[in-house]
């Protein structure tokens, strides 16, 4: 499992306020990882490494549309996404009632990732339909990266650097279809004036 200074806030579901907006984790694959999340920067959230391609995702316009993910919005239109000195495509699902719809598509110089909520506080990423990892929130302020490839599938620094880039952007994993019903059902609730 990764090692997080324990100061280091998890890159789900960090709150914009934070103060610990600067994570490093010892990735067990790539070494050091050291990822910006959007309290550092609200519109922006990088992942760097020696030996990982610079991955930087931008959010245009000031308005957060958004509050479950920490990027501020699921608008790909309102999104950049660079890999190294590669742009990439980005595709999101709404993030409302099932947990699939929280899936995020990268394609990236003819590759296609997918990253998807398998549970609370884990998604699987996939290159070409292939997994390649799980990304899991342990909820001790720690996101982990397990390197689980499918057969014949070899991690590559642009996996690590897609796969925290959309960790912190978006959050690791999703609740259950019950519980994202109950929480629209009261924020119709609350916004009853």
């Amino acid at each position: 499992m990764d090692d997080v200074s324990t100061n280091d806030a998890p890159a789900q579901g960090v709150p914009m306020d934070d103060p610990h907006a600067v994570i490093t984790c010892e990735d067990e694959e790539f070494g050091p990882v050291t990822i910006t999340t959007p309290a550092a920067v609200p519109d922006e959230a990088l992942v760097e490494g020696p030996g990982l391609p610079l991955a930087v995702l931008t959010r245009a316009g000031e308005a957060r549309d958004h509050r479950q993910a920490p990027i501020g919005t699921r608008d790909a239109d309102r999104l950049t996404l660079t890999i190294g000195d590669d742009p990439a495509t980005l595709a999101l699902g709404a993030g409302r009632l099932k947990r699939s719809s929280f899936r995020a598509v990268v394609d990236l110089a003819g590759l296609a990732y997918t990253f998807e909520p398998t549970g609370r506080h884990r998604s699987v990423l996939r290159r070409d339909g292939r997994q390649v990892a799980l990304f899991i929130w342990t909820g001790n302020s720690e996101s982990a990266a397990i390197w689980r490839p499918a057969d014949g599938v070899s991690p590559r620094p642009e996996d690590a650097a897609v796969g925290y880039l959309l960790a912190t952007a978006f959050g690791t994993g999703a609740a259950s279809t019950r519980s994202l019903l109950l929480d629209a059902v009261m924020d119709a609730i609350d916004a009853i004036p």
